[in-house]
């Protein structure tokens, strides 16, 4: 007998491992859709779809940011000032350790996904990837609606 356990903080988390895990097993014939926001020199996102400007609109923007701490607030903000950035040289550019920046962003990270959940969504306001270049992006509209919440 074979058991097998997933983890993680949303039903989307755990069914992206799943699919992970079966691509592996299988040789990659189940298919993972990125469809969604992706600006040009960056990789495939490891949560998707990022939203295109169409899902996230500012009660669920608002609701997002509610949730979280200045610390929170600020890399958030710092990500739709720049719509593109590299998080090792924006922890830098804080003064922080890229272990601060990453500690503080599962907060932003783990709040997106409550508010998918709770609210029915199917993307995420931002997208990060962990392959090389290691980029951060949101949506231009996202990103003017974050602005206008946090003024």
């Amino acid at each position: 007998m074979l058991s097998i356990k997933f983890e993680g903080d949303t039903l989307n988390s755990v069914a992206i491992e799943a699919r992970k895990f079966a691509d592996a097993i299988l040789g990659g014939s189940s298919s993972i859709s990125y469809e969604g926001y992706l600006p040009l020199g960056v990789g495939k996102p490891e949560y998707f779809p990022v939203d295109d400007g169409r899902e996230w609109g500012i009660e669920s923007i608002k609701d997002w940011l509610g949730r979280l701490n200045t610390n929170g607030q600020k890399v958030v903000k710092v990500l739709a000032e720049k719509q593109i950035l590299d998080p090792r040289e924006e922890a830098g550019n804080l003064g922080w350790a890229g272990t601060h920046w990453a500690g503080t962003w599962t907060s932003p990270r783990r709040q997106a996904g409550y508010v998918m959940e709770s609210r029915g969504l199917r993307s995420w306001p931002y997208g990060h990837t962990y392959e090389e270049p290691r980029k951060m992006w949101m949506h231009p509209d996202i990103a003017r609606i974050v602005l206008e919440v946090l003024e």
